[in-house]
C-alpha cells in the first residue's frame, strides 16, 4: 500500500500492516483499484479497472472466506434491490441487543409447506400442515369478532 502514512481516504492510520512492505503494482500479480489502497490480487491486466467510470457495474468473486469487520456501525444504502443466495445457512445474530426487520409493503417468512405473511395494511397470515401455539399464557382478543372454524373445535376439552 504506497506510503505506510495517514490513509487519505478516512484521513486516519490504517488498522492493517503488513510484515514486509507491499510491491508496486504488477510487480506481484496484484493491482491497485484507480489509485486507492484497496488491491485486486492475482490480476495481471489492469487495463479494465483503469477505464471503470463511476457507477460501473463491478463483481467480486472469492475463492476464500471474505470476512468484514468494522469498528463502529455499517450502513449499506442500495438504489434498487439486493439479493443474498446462500448453498448453507445464513444466520444473523444480535449479540448484545435486537434484530429490528422493517418493510413497506410485506415481510414473508417461508420454508416448506409453512408460511407466515405481514402486511403493511396489518394482515398477518400463518400457514402450515401443523401450527402448534404454545404459552404459559394465551391471549386472543378481538375488538369486534373472534372466528374459531375447524372440523372440530374444543374449547376446554377433558384431560
Amino acid at each position: 500500500m504506497p506510503g505506510n502514512g495517514n490513509n487519505k481516504v478516512f484521513g486516519k492510520q490504517s488498522l492493517t500492516r503488513t510484515a514486509t512492505e507491499v510491491p508496486d503494482p504488477g510487480t506481484d500479480s496484484h493491482a491497485e483499484i484507480m489509485g486507492s489502497y484497496g488491491v485486486w490480487n492475482d490480476i495481471t491486466n489492469t487495463a479494465f479497472i483503469n477505464k471503470l467510470p463511476a457507477g460501473q457495474e463491478q463483481e467480486l468473486v472469492s475463492t476464500a472466506d471474505h470476512v468484514v469487520q468494522v469498528q463502529n456501525n455499517q450502513i449499506v444504502r442500495i438504489q434498487q434491490a439486493q439479493a443474498t443466495t446462500a448453498k448453507q445457512e445464513i444466520m444473523i445474530t444480535s449479540a448484545e441487543n435486537q434484530v429490528y426487520v422493517k418493510a413497506a409493503t410485506q415481510i414473508t417468512l417461508e420454508v416448506g409447506n409453512s408460511r407466515i405473511i405481514m402486511t403493511a395494511d396489518g394482515k398477518i397470515e400463518i400457514a402450515g400442515v401443523e401450527i402448534a401455539i404454545m404459552g404459559d399464557l394465551i391471549l386472543s382478543k378481538a375488538s369486534e369478532q373472534n372466528i374459531i372454524i375447524g372440523g372440530r373445535v374444543d374449547i376446554n376439552p377433558p384431560a
